[in-house]
């Protein structure tokens, strides 16, 4: 305690760990079942997943955000929120790349130019602009004044790169790289109407451009974009079934299950705080493997920043739980360091939980989803938190010994709702055909066809002598780690 109070020492994971421990040891250890957490399927339409660009390439016309200088993106707890921007040059020999600002007021840098009596003057952006975007400081009169944004401009400074925007459109899109005009500004002061002086690319002709039809051409280093996926993340079909599942077995009532848009990640963290029972997260996980404090889960909400559960904010929740398990992909993989890999899972552990199931690779929905289902069974029947390496080898010989012909004729029945007698005996080209005949009704009402999919590919299996299943990337991408 003397260590972590005085001297604030986190360059040593385990001493938190012990920390922690210590902090709980006369409490009661005793599981509240019932008030377990359970989330499956959180709703990602949303947000879409933003990473960072690693040494690989980042392809021209691809969208990212750029961090401003004052981020440090290498502090797990600081804030990534940056402006919208499209790569428009690879990286040059001093390895940075070319970015063209999305719209004019993005990355402002603090200082917008506003006209005060008939006179350009400079506004610098404080703290109270944030809380009350109308004010700004206007620097040669030293005071406050609200000037409305629509008013602002951008402040450019000679040599500045730029791109002009085609007319009407206040955005740049990928789809415009291919017309965009390229300037350079060869004039500070703005005219009457806003405009300044620029000296074209292409034809060196100088002319005046309207400041709010300029975007910031610059070139930045890789530390300071991030990747942001082309669309949100795919749903997880078999995910809202996986928690229902664990939810019967742990006596947690099913309105009490979290998915789709009810999953937010404001309702997880409340309810992970609160709970003395088992957490159960089936979502999407995602590793970063430059900063594994930044690893985490993704859950509802209205941008990465609002919506992901990251393992430095898992490491600062107040939990009770002697069990976690994170079903979702790579889990337990992240930053190596001198202590062990740093990722999602290493933040529940930092709290002191007795024991996290976490994932080594991608896994598969569907199987993941039964994996699941028989090692609660086998868990609970233990009775025993501390057997939660026990339970999940067992779970293991029971999924290689078990049928999976019988395990697809059993998917194929439930999602055509048939009893158990209408499958029984079928060759797999008349499963397969009753699948096709499904999803031609499901195209014909306009409805997703994926999960049919995925059905019919298995069913096609069957005519070998051994399923997919087999194969450990469906079931040995997990393990058990803990105290």
């Amino acid at each position: 305690r003397y260590l972590i109070q005085d001297f604030g020492v986190s360059v040593v994971p385990s001493l938190r760990i012990l920390y922690n421990l210590l902090e709980r040891k006369d409490e009661p250890e005793e599981l509240n079942l019932a008030s377990s957490v359970v989330v499956g399927n959180p709703s990602y339409s949303g947000w879409r997943l933003e990473m960072p660009v690693m040494s690989s390439d980042i392809a021209v016309g691809s969208a990212a955000i750029l961090l401003p200088n004052t981020v440090d993106r290498y502090d797990a707890g600081a804030s990534t929120d940056g402006a919208e921007c499209i790569v428009t040059a690879r990286k040059d020999e001093t390895g940075k790349y070319e970015v063209t600002l999305a719209s004019w007021d993005a990355m402002l840098d603090d200082q917008a130019r506003v006209k005060v009596d008939n006179r350009w003057m400079h506004a610098r952006l404080s703290e109270r602009s944030r809380a009350e975007p109308h004010f700004v400081h206007i620097l040669e009169l030293g005071e406050e004044r609200a000037i409305p944004m629509r008013d602002w401009y951008p402040k450019l400074v000679k040599g500045d790169g730029a791109a002009v925007l085609e007319d009407g459109c206040p955005v740049l899109q990928p789809a415009m790289l291919s017309r965009l005009r390229y300037c350079t500004v060869t004039d500070v002061e703005l005219d009457e109407t806003g405009r300044y002086e620029v000296q074209m690319g292409d034809t060196k002709e100088r002319c005046r451009v309207s400041a709010r039809s300029l975007v910031r051409r610059i070139r930045v280093s890789a530390s300071r974009l991030l990747r942001r996926s082309a669309g949100p993340l795919p749903p997880l079909f078999y995910a809202e079934d996986e928690a229902k599942v664990v939810a019967d077995i742990l006596g947690v009532p099913h309105e009490r299950i979290l998915s789709g848009r009810d999953a937010t990640l404001a309702e997880v963290m409340s309810r992970l705080e609160a709970t003395r029972g088992v957490i159960h997260l089936a979502t999407h996980g995602f590793v970063d493997p430059q900063v594994g404090d930044r690893s985490g889960l993704a859950f509802s909400g209205g941008s990465h920043e609002d919506a992901v559960l990251t393992a430095h904010m898992a490491a600062g929740l107040d939990l009770r739980s002697a069990l976690v398990v994170l079903s979702a992909c790579e889990t337990g993989l992240g930053e190596v360091m001198a202590e062990g890999v740093f990722g999602a899972a290493r933040g529940f552990l930092l709290r002191g939980v007795g024991s996290v199931v976490t994932s080594l690779w991608e896994v598969d929905n569907w199987s993941t989803s039964e994996l699941m289902g028989m090692f609660y069974e086998a868990w609970k029947k233990r009775g025993d938190p501390v057997d939660t390496a026990d339970a999940w080898a067992e779970t293991a010989r029971s999924w290689l010994s078990c049928s999976h012909h019988e395990g697809v004729r059993q998917r194929v029945r439930d999602f055509l709702g048939l009893e158990a007698a209408a499958v029984e005996g079928l060759s797999a080209d008349e499963l397969f055909a009753m699948c096709d005949a499904a999803r031609e009704h499901l195209i014909k009402d306009k409805k997703d066809v994926y999960a049919v999919e995925l059905l019919m590919e298995d069913v096609l299996r069957l005519k070998k002598a051994s399923s997919k299943y087999v194969d450990p990337k469906y079931w040995a991408a997990f393990t058990v780690v803990g105290i």
